[in-house]
C-alpha cells in the first residue's frame, strides 16, 4: 500500500476545495484579460464557513449532531452548484479568448486546468447527492483533486482500515535487488499478476528463477502450473495456513502472517525444519529447485509443518 499525500476526504470538504479552486482559476483566466466582464462571485468563504460550524459540530458527536452534519454538507453542496453554474459561463468566454490568442500557452493551460475541475467537482457533486440520499458505499469514489486517480483501499489494519492511494508489487531477486516494480490504480487480486511479474523479471534478469515466492494470495493451481511452464519450480503459498503450536517461533519478518526470505527458528526433533527453505511464515509453502533429470512432480519443501 502506498499511500497518496492527501487529507482524509469527506465530501463536504472536498466540495470547499472545489469552490475555492474554481474562484482561483477564475481570477487567475481574468488577470490574463480572457472574460474578464463576465459576472462571477467567489464564495470560497461562505463554505468556509460552513466547513468551520461543520467542524464544530462533529464535536458532539450524536445522531442529532450527524443530521446537522448531513443539513451543512447540503449546504456546501448547494454552494458549489451556484459556482459551477457561473464557472461554466467563464470557461465558455475563456474558450473563445483563447481560440483568438493561439499563442497564450498559459491561458490555455489555466482554461484546461479550470475545464478539468468543472467536471471533477460535477463527479463530487453526484456522490455528494448519491450520500446523502441514504447511499454510503458509492463505486469509483473521487477522494482527491489533486491526485483523482488515488483510490480508498480496505487493508482491514485496526487503527486504519482504509486507506487512500495505490498498490504497489515489488518482486525481488534472491540478493535483494528490485528487478520488477508496478504500482496499480485501486486494489486489483493478486492471482493474476504473478505470471506477468515473472514474466518481467526474466526478461530484466536474462534467467529464471529457481524458485517463486509470494504471499497468500498468489497461491493457486493455476499460477503452480503456468510457473513451472516457464521453468521455475513453484509458485508457494498456496497451502493452508497452519495452526500454531506452543514453542515454535518464525524467524521470518514480522513473525507470522506473510511471506518472506528467511529460516525457520530451532525446532525439536525435527532433522529437516532448520533447512533453508526461501519461505519463512507458516502460511506460505516453497519450493526447491529440481536437481537436473528429476520430474517437476517431486515433493515440495513447505515451510508449514
Amino acid at each position: 500500500m502506498v499511500e497518496a499525500d492527501i487529507d482524509y476526504p469527506t465530501d463536504a470538504d472536498l466540495l470547499e476545495h472545489a469552490v475555492r479552486k474554481l474562484g482561483g482559476l477564475v481570477r487567475r483566466i481574468k488577470g490574463r484579460g480572457a472574460a474578464s466582464r463576465t459576472w462571477f462571485r467567489d464564495r470560497g468563504r461562505a463554505a468556509g464557513r460552513r466547513m468551520k460550524q461543520l467542524a464544530r459540530t462533529l464535536r458532539r458527536r450524536s445522531g442529532v449532531a450527524m443530521a446537522e452534519v448531513d443539513r451543512l454538507t447540503g449546504e456546501v453542496a448547494t454552494i458549489a452548484r451556484r459556482t459551477l453554474r457561473e464557472v461554466q459561463v467563464v470557461a465558455d468566454n475563456a474558450r473563445g479568448v483563447r481560440r483568438r490568442r493561439p499563442g497564450d500557452g498559459r491561458l490555455a493551460r489555466l482554461v484546461g486546468e479550470l475545464d478539468e475541475t468543472i467536471i471533477a467537482t460535477q463527479r463530487l457533486l453526484a456522490q455528494t447527492d448519491q450520500r446523502l440520499a441514504g447511499n454510503r458505499v458509492i463505486a469509483d469514489r473521487l477522494v482527491s483533486l489533486a491526485d483523482p486517480d488515488a483510490r480508498p483501499i480496505r487493508k482491514g489494519k485496526p487503527r486504519h482500515p482504509t486507506q487512500f492511494g495505490y498498490t504497489l508489487l515489488l518482486a525481488e531477486e534472491e540478493r535483494g535487488f528490485i528487478a520488477d516494480h508496478q504500482l496499480q490504480r485501486g486494489n486489483p487480486a493478486d492471482a493474476p499478476q504473478l505470471v506477468p511479474a515473472v514474466q518481467r523479471v526474466v526478461a530484466v534478469t536474462g534467467r529464471t528463477p529457481g524458485t517463486v515466492v509470494g504471499d497468500r494470495g498468489f497461491g493457486t493451481a493455476a499460477n503452480d502450473q503456468a510457473v513451472a511452464a516457464l521453468g521455475s519450480s513453484g509458485s508457494g503459498c498456496s497451502a493452508p495456513a497452519p495452526q500454531a503450536r506452543h514453542g515454535w517461533r518464525w524467524s521470518g519478518p514480522g513473525g507470522s502472517g506473510g511471506c518472506a526470505t528467511g529460516e525457520l527458528a530451532s525446532r525439536p526433533a525435527s532433522a529437516t525444519s532448520n533447512a533453508h527453505s526461501g519461505c519463512a511464515a507458516p502460511a506460505c509453502a516453497g519450493w526447491a529447485v529440481p536437481a537436473p533429470g528429476s520430474d517437476w512432480g517431486s515433493s515440495p519443501t513447505t515451510c508449514s509443518p
